[in-house]
């Protein structure tokens, strides 16, 4: 008899190191009493929660638990970001990367490293899954339809830059003033309102997955290739 996706999937994180557990069919909530805290990387667990044909997603625990950690990019405004903070900071290495529903998220390993789950913090649609966070793994499928797939199944999960991680676990300050009269967190990527206008308008449109990481390509060929006062005119919110 021929196993199930969803239970060779499951097998397979656990096979590397990752504790995984059931969500509910098409959904990202938990199917078990206690969440991510009955993660298991036991396969007769993994068997008999995957292997009798029901329609479960996946999920695996982030954080020290599990030795990874996600970075959850969402959107065209989370992948114009990302290209920003690339521009400041340098590449991305090449990592295991899976698609979402409308991004991807980067797998990174921890390295005995402790990483806060949190939500914008990084900028605005970049969200970091690690301690006491879980993300849904391939093949679940999205509560919208998409199913979730590697981009790079084969490509081990890698540590991530020195930057990333000094973003990922600085404290966010106080909230400050910013020129459009609201408020955001120092400890955020502080772009211009007119372009985080825009941009989140275009984020809210729901563009496809595959679009939004060929933008993220062009936009960071782009910065590479453009002169100064075009890159800074694009980043006063008057993009060319």
């Amino acid at each position: 008899m021929t196993e199930p996706a969803i239970l060779k999937a499951a097998l397979d994180c656990a096979a590397r190191g990752w504790q995984a557990f059931p969500l509910k069919p098409q959904a990202k909530e938990p199917a078990t009493w206690r969440g991510f805290y009955n993660a298991t990387t036991n396969p007769a667990t993994l068997h008999r929660w995957f292997a009798n044909g029901f329609p479960y997603n996946l999920a695996v625990r982030m954080g020290e638990a599990s030795g990874v950690w996600v970075l959850d990019v969402d959107g065209h405004f989370g992948f114009r970001n990302l290209a920003w903070l690339e521009r400041e900071h340098g590449r991305l290495p090449s990592t295991l990367i899976s698609f979402t529903s409308n991004g991807c998220h980067f797998w990174f390993l921890t390295n005995g490293t402790s990483i806060p789950s949190c939500i914008g913090k990084i900028a605005a649609g970049i969200d970091v899954r690690a301690d006491g966070s879980y993300v849904a793994a391939p093949p679940s499928v999205h509560p919208d339809g998409p199913i979730y797939r590697w981009s790079n199944h084969g490509v081990p999960p890698v540590p991530a830059p020195e930057w990333l991680i000094h973003l990922a676990q600085r404290k966010p300050s106080l909230p400050t003033r910013v020129p459009d009269g609201t408020t955001a967190s120092r400890g955020a990527v502080d772009f211009p309102a007119r372009a985080t206008a825009e941009s989140s308008a275009a984020y809210g449109q729901g563009r496809d997955m595959a679009r939004n990481c060929r933008e993220y390509q062009g936009v960071t060929e782009w910065m590479r290739t453009s002169n100064p006062r075009t890159i800074r005119q694009f980043r006063q919110g008057l993009p060319r």
